[in-house]
């Protein structure tokens, strides 16, 4: 499986967890909600500008790592 597969993959599964809706509809204030949980859930932290990169609302040519 490709690296694009595995994040898709990822983000969709985040999607139907969260039930917030498309991600397309999805607010600043949602990513910052996000990266809270995210934190809070596993303890890892990504920031929300890290989330807006793999969701594509943010330009970036680098593949997220």
């Amino acid at each position: 499986m490709d690296h694009q597969t595995v994040l898709k993959t990822c983000l969709t599964a985040i999607e139907e967890k969260l039930d917030w809706g498309p991600s397309s509809e999805w607010t600043h204030q949602d990513f910052l909600r996000l990266s809270d949980q995210l934190m809070e859930e596993t303890g890892q932290s990504l920031s929300y500008v890290t989330l807006k990169r793999a969701w594509g609302k943010v330009s970036y040519d680098s593949k997220p790592t």
